[in-house]
């Protein structure tokens, strides 16, 4: 999109990156880096987690954390270079426009440091597939995420697109939006059995990845 081309990244900032299995194996082999460099395992509340089993999101259980505190997984934050007292998604890269000499942008900017093996959360913002309708709707940031996230309003480093989208911004990317949000859904679906499974017995969190890649490896069942 046009819009983004002076984009401050306030998604990358005020919004958790959940990941898929998928999203991990792709991110840990393309940067050849550790799980634990990148992965957060953030606690669900007890008081959330039937809210979470609701929404069909993934859930895990550690050995070392006992048997009844869940865990989601989710990109590391880090705290932003440009913006004090703000946070920002581990690989979100931030520049000074004025160090750059550069007038045609704003003071300051935003870029995935990851993007050609970013998660599918990021692939499909702000797009989401619904399987019952068959459908992909945009829900506009300007319009309606600042509705959903009000405690982020007015605040400049989480600040989300500067006007609301026209149907000329994303046009000519629907079908990649339609593959990745169904991809999206389905690389979902079967992280929550991954996690349903784990869940039986569950063990260290060290072992986590190993478990992942094996699980995915076997994703696929040759038929004689």
């Amino acid at each position: 999109m046009d819009l983004c081309k002076e984009c401050n990244s306030g998604c990358c900032r005020r919004f958790l990156v959940y990941l898929s299995g998928s999203d991990i194996i792709r991110i840990s082999e393309t940067l050849q880096m550790d799980l634990g460099v990148f992965v957060d395992a953030i606690p669900v509340p007890e008081s959330k987690v039937e809210m979470h089993i609701k929404n069909r999101a993934p859930m895990f259980l550690f050995k070392e954390a006992g048997n009844k505190q869940y865990f989601v997984l989710a990109l590391k934050s880090t705290e932003s270079n440009l913006y004090p007292d703000a946070s920002k998604c581990l690989f979100l890269l931030e520049f000074d426009a004025q160090q750059l000499s550069n007038g045609k942008i704003p003071h300051k900017l935003s870029r995935c440091g990851i993007h050609a093996c970013r998660p599918y959360t990021c692939r499909t913002f702000p797009a989401m597939y619904y399987p019952k309708e068959v459908a992909v709707k945009i829900k506009d940031p300007f319009l309606l995420m600042e509705n959903e996230h009000g405690k982020y309003s007015g605040q400049e480093p989480y600040k989300l697109c500067s006007r609301p989208l026209s149907r000329e911004d994303f046009c000519k990317f629907s079908e990649g939006y339609v593959k990745d949000t169904v991809l999206d859904n389905y690389e979902n679906e079967f992280f929550l059995q991954v996690a349903e499974k784990w869940n039986k017995t569950p063990g260290l969190s060290d072992n986590l990845y190993d478990f992942i890649v094996k699980e995915y490896q076997n994703r696929i069942e040759l038929i004689k």
